[in-house]
């Protein structure tokens, strides 16, 4: 008996300091603990920025900023401060935390810089006769206006279609011009990737009815997911038109109510133009998407220049229900997205009070035909979970399963949608802006 305590005080004096050194190895030799991350950033250029972690811990601590992945020579601070920020600036950052033993990488966050692009009014006009008819002919939007003396007030707008018959012999003098009906500024987001040499794919954004770029853009939750798909973004502003409802002149039946004398498709081709001209825009992937009246007029755009752009996602819009209106020259890849509880632009088709709309089905045969697509097949069940207020998958998917190189085309129909699904509630979002991001991507002109 009297040997058997020192025994068991000797074991538990060996796991007692045993304990004691586990303890300090691990306060010691632990990697610095970075309990708040940096945030990535989408901000206007010649903005500021910063970027800054909170770091757990009394040891001697360092840091340095990176800019993908190289080291940002005197940023070595727990907040890491840009200011006057341009293209040049954008990337991927993160911050290396080094203590006497350790270190350790924040998360990797991303730089965006929205820039501001004005599409070019082209003001030049060509003057023809023949038979004694002149007649003066342009390009892109513009609205021919006529005066006899130059004096500021006495411009009368004479037409908005080119080309244009005019009689300057019925007066003693006759100036014309040409007026931009409406100058819009459209600002494009550069990703993080965007470095002026690699091409990178483009999107163009459009807003519905009465709508403006910053809800499309929160609503849809494309841009907040574009920089992780090396998206270029754009997201133009429709025509303004009276109390402020902003629209597109889309189709025969979306939605100019108010004989807008703005030529939207003209100011899109522009846009597009002028990005492929300034930026590293990749010719093979520019892309349209919109909701509703931006639905109606991606479609025309498709229908317009199908020879620019690889493919169109719709939310609810329709094309022409006269297949004759539109006669594109080659394949688009088009994507149609529909609830069947649309209760505004209707999934079985109908009318704005305008002209009629085809329903989501002939809007994808119509199309079909157009590509040249034959055996259209639907799935026996929902394979896809686009809205939110729908219980589990509610989206099947209508595909041709034969189609030419660059001429996909599907129909998504979202079983009990609603015209403005629910891709988001509360912090969930729903597969949509991934998918559709994606499907795009997959498929860019051949």
């Amino acid at each position: 008996m009297g040997n058997d305590c020192p025994k068991k005080l000797s074991t538990w004096g060996r796991s007692l300091i045993f304990l004691i050194i586990l303890v300090w190895a691990q306060v010691v030799c632990a990697q610095p603990n970075i309990s708040t991350q940096p945030v990535s950033q989408r901000i206007t250029a010649g903005s500021s920025v910063s970027f800054s972690v909170t770091v757990d811990g009394s040891n001697p601590i360092s840091f340095q900023w990176r800019k993908n992945g190289i080291n940002l020579e005197g940023k070595t601070n727990g907040q890491l401060q840009l200011t006057n920020v341009q293209q040049e600036n954008v990337g991927w950052y993160d911050v290396v935390v080094t203590d006497a033993t350790e270190s350790t990488t924040s998360n990797r966050v991303a730089l965006s810089v929205i820039i501001d692009m004005d599409p070019p009014f082209d003001p030049s006009m060509t003057l023809a006769s023949e038979n004694g008819d002149l007649t003066l002919t342009w390009k892109g939007e513009g609205v021919l206006e006529m005066s006899d003396d130059l004096a500021e007030n006495s411009w009368e707008s004479i037409s908005e279609t080119s080309p244009s018959n005019i009689d300057p012999l019925s007066e003693e003098n006759a100036f014309y011009r040409l007026r931009n009906p409406q100058p819009r500024s459209v600002p494009i987001t550069l990703p993080p990737a965007y470095d002026g040499e690699k091409l990178l794919p483009m999107i163009v954004m459009l807003h519905g009815y009465s709508e403006f770029p910053n809800y499309i853009n929160g609503y849809m939750k494309i841009h907040a997911q574009a920089a992780n798909y090396d998206l270029i973004y754009a997201s133009p502003d429709g025509i303004k038109g009276p109390g402020g409802n902003n629209f597109w002149d889309a189709t025969d039946a979306c939605c100019d109510f108010v004989n807008s004398e703005a030529n939207d498709v003209a100011f899109l081709h522009s846009l597009v133009i002028e990005a492929m001209n300034t930026l590293s825009v990749d010719p093979k992937r520019i892309y349209f998407a919109g909701h509703s009246n931006g639905g109606f007029m991606s479609y025309r755009m498709a229908c317009e220049y199908p020879n620019l752009i690889a493919g169109i996602a719709s939310l609810a819009g329709a094309t022409f229900r006269n297949p004759d209106h539109c006669t594109p020259s080659e394949p688009v890849n088009i994507l149609q997205i529909h609830g069947t509880a649309d209760a505004v632009i209707r999934y079985t088709g109908g009318s704005t009070g305008l002209s009629p709309y085809p329903s989501a089905m002939q809007t994808i045969q119509t199309w079909g035909t157009y590509n040249g697509c034959e055996n259209l097949i639907t799935d026996e069940a929902a394979s896809l979970d686009l809205d939110l207020n729908v219980g589990g998958l509610d989206t099947t998917v209508t595909k041709f399963m034969e189609y030419p190189p660059g001429g996909t085309v599907e129909l998504w129909t979202i079983n009990n949608g609603a015209h403005s699904p629910s891709i988001t509630a509360g912090q969930n979002i729903s597969e949509f802006p991934a998918r559709v991001i994606e499907w795009l991507l997959a498929h860019p002109k051949p």
